[in-house]
């Protein structure tokens, strides 16, 4: 999958990586940080600065891959409603 084929339209889509980054993981089931880079295409340097950035704002949690031992996978916190 490429970004281009994600059912967002990116032509309304301006700011940074990790406003990109956001929709995207809004959008997708949680994603590995290799797979975040095949389907942006950002670096891996990018993608690390962009994940932790989000993280450390509270908008993205980091959960353990239970598929592959050691690896991450990255999506949206979601809020409960009060």
């Amino acid at each position: 999958m490429r970004l281009s084929e994600l059912p967002i339209d990116l032509t309304r889509v301006r700011g940074t990586d990790r406003f990109i980054l956001y929709v995207l993981l809004e959008s997708t089931k949680p994603l590995t940080s290799d797979e975040i880079e095949d389907i942006t295409s950002f670096s891996a340097r990018n993608v690390r600065a962009s994940t932790k950035r989000l993280r450390d704002c509270g908008h993205i949690q980091q959960i353990p891959n239970p598929a592959k031992g050691g690896s991450y996978l990255y999506e949206p916190v979601v809020e409960v409603p009060a």
